[in-house]
């Protein structure tokens, strides 16, 4: 069984979380296989235990605020994410990110969690933006408890095609992005972190998701940030950042259109030479040929949005969200005369003409 699915029975395992909580309270660990309970009033939350009757192996719950992080969702060397349970709702889920001191963790690193999740939680709940509900210090440990997205992450669902995305579906998830977006410049902040790795296709609606927060800039800050650390992939980040110049609104437009690039063709628009001038700061040497990129398999409307998006020169692209949804929105009505039958892209069209029906 893969990890995705592992974690999908477990969602959706039918469990008495109000009474397991109470257990949790008391220091006890109700056993899933053996049913015994575990005294753990002695053992650190977030160990990795076996119980001592059956030899089951087990994650020992920790409360954090209201929630308790009762199983582990991936690891890695800046931390670790489990999945967490509302105390006062436990059918309401949330993935939570814990960083502890270590020899690749400093204090700093820390710090940064916790401001990351301070920044996300000035962005409220939105449709496609991932909420964080709660941040702070337990202890030696910082923490991070964010929405629980269940779906599929942007790079897997295009490495599971041959070609890319439908073209007209890809133009309802560049909106949903476009829209995700804005809400974050409308908060003062750009996201600065566009790419397939931090974007879900939400399995309850279909609808996309930005996650991860942590190159989040206020509007100021990233206008004015003369900071020698260049933070980002170099397949998505504007030219703009690898030259070391400030960044405005414009620069999420880049990101937005290699994302838009890359999801309709299968593959990044840069080759791995032409990255290297990019990473070179020659990235104005390169003559952008999107026409020719693109080939005659996409609509000349939607090459022309993807060109104007990626442009190298800022003041070359669009100038406002409002113009890029314009331009989208032609796109689609054109799309939208031609035949197609896949259940993915109609449903999305019904939601499309609804919404701009009801406005």
């Amino acid at each position: 069984m893969s990890f995705l699915k592992t974690i999908f029975k477990f969602v959706n395992k039918e469990v008495d979380y109000a009474a397991r909580f109470k257990k949790y309270a008391q220091m006890i660990y109700p056993c899933e296989k053996c049913k015994s309970e575990i005294d753990i009033s002695e053992i650190s939350g977030l160990s990795m235990v076996n119980c001592p009757k059956c030899n089951d192996l087990f994650l020992v719950p920790k409360r954090l605020d209201n929630w308790w992080v009762i199983t582990p969702i991936g690891s890695g060397g800046m931390g670790a994410v489990y999945m967490g349970r509302s105390i006062e709702n436990p059918n309401l889920t949330s993935a939570v990110k814990v960083l502890q001191v270590s020899e690749q963790v400093n204090q700093v690193f820390l710090d940064l969690l916790v401001e990351e999740g301070r920044i996300a939680s000035l962005f409220g709940q939105h449709p496609h933006l991932a909420q964080v509900y709660n941040y702070g210090f337990s202890g030696p440990e910082a923490y991070m408890i964010m929405e629980f997205i269940q779906g599929t992450r942007f790079d897997k669902l295009v490495e599971s095609t041959k070609h890319g995305l439908n073209e007209e579906l890809t133009m309802y998830y560049l909106l949903d992005m476009l829209t995700g977006l804005e809400h974050i410049f409308n908060c003062g902040y750009l996201y600065r972190d566009l790419k397939p790795e931090n974007i879900i296709l939400r399995e309850d609606n279909g609808l996309v998701g930005l996650v991860d927060y942590g190159l989040c800039m206020t509007v100021d800050e990233a206008w004015n940030n003369d900071s020698d650390d260049i933070m980002g992939s170099p397949l998505y980040m504007p030219p703009e950042r690898i030259r070391g110049e400030g960044e405005d609104f414009r620069a999420d437009f880049y990101a937005l259109g290699m994302v838009v690039f890359y999801m309709m063709n299968g593959e990044p628009y840069f080759s791995q030479t032409e990255l290297m001038k990019v990473v070179k700061r020659q990235s104005d040497s390169l003559r952008l040929q999107t026409k020719t990129k693109m080939g005659k398999n996409h609509h000349p409307l939607v090459i022309t949005v993807v060109d104007k998006l990626i442009r190298v020169d800022r003041d070359e692209r669009f100038m406002s969200y409002h113009e890029i949804r314009y331009a989208v929105h032609e796109a689609i009505i054109e799309l939208c005369q031609q035949g197609d039958s896949c259940p993915k892209t109609m449903a999305r069209r019904a939601q499309y003409i609804a919404a701009c029906q009801s406005s």
